[in-house]
């Protein structure tokens, strides 16, 4: 059965997270830094809110129909085309953390439709080179760990105990896979030497810095990815006529 779609675009993630949480009743089935969606039976609807990039305004983005297989979505593909409303058609494409293949199409509002089969069982490409696994002790004590972008330890003090000896103060904790940025000091809170003058704030203002680092470094990527030059297809170009030149007298 297929599966109605409506991505709006919000400002604040988070509240908005909150809201339609409450709204529906449930968690969002995924969640990314400017991306969340909820796959509900009831109703039977893909919801996706995300930022607006590329000087967007907040609102509907698009509305549409999500396939429950590609024959489904070539059925929504010829009633399209019989309606000449096709804009673009997709293959393969990655967009809000998944793999599809799309209809792109205009009501006569203007307001942009977007029809998809989504491959369920086919991740998107991560291109990311993993080894190991290796001694911890020799790992963190000769610098292999210099070689690498993220070391992943198996335990608490596998990481913890190295990073911390290496981090001289001045490590930050964050936390990942979460609609917002955390970023956190590497030590504990020091309740004993509270109001003392003696505590050591190199960590706390370098996990502030690291904070507005990622929020900058997300807002560049983001901008720098907001309007690629869509994949053109033989059904774009199915009609389209060859330019003619006419040689003047």
């Amino acid at each position: 059965m297929n599966r109605f779609h409506a991505h709006l675009h919000v400002i604040d993630l988070a509240a908005n997270i909150r809201f339609y949480s409450q709204l529906f009743g449930a968690e969002p089935t995924v969640v990314k830094p400017d991306y969340a969606k909820w796959m509900l039976d009831d109703p039977r609807v893909n919801f996706a809110i995300s930022n607006p990039h590329d000087g967007k305004v907040p609102g509907v983005a698009h509305l549409g129909i999500q396939a429950e297989t590609a024959d489904d979505l070539a059925a929504i593909g010829d009633r399209l085309k019989a309606a000449d409303a096709v804009a673009l058609a997709e293959t393969g494409t990655t967009c809000c953390y998944a793999q599809s293949d799309k209809y792109w199409a205009e009501d006569p509002q203007g307001l942009l439709l977007q029809h998809s089969f989504m491959e369920k069982n086919t991740p998107p490409p991560v291109n990311m080179l993993v080894m190991g696994p290796y001694s911890a002790d020799a790992f963190f004590a000769r610098r292999h760990y210099s070689k690498f972008d993220a070391v992943l330890a198996m335990y608490h003090d596998q990481g913890l105990i190295p990073f911390k000896s290496l981090a001289s103060g001045e490590g930050v904790n964050y936390t990942a896979g979460i609609a917002g940025i955390r970023t956190s000091p590497d030590h504990g809170t020091a309740f004993d030497i509270a109001g003392k003058n003696k505590a050591d704030a190199g960590s706390f203002l370098t996990a502030i810095y690291e904070c507005i680092d990622i929020i900058n470094r997300r807002n560049g990527y983001f901008e720098n990815r907001s309007n690629p030059l869509k994949k053109i297809t033989s059904v774009l170009l199915a009609n389209v006529a060859d330019e003619k030149i006419e040689e003047g007298n």
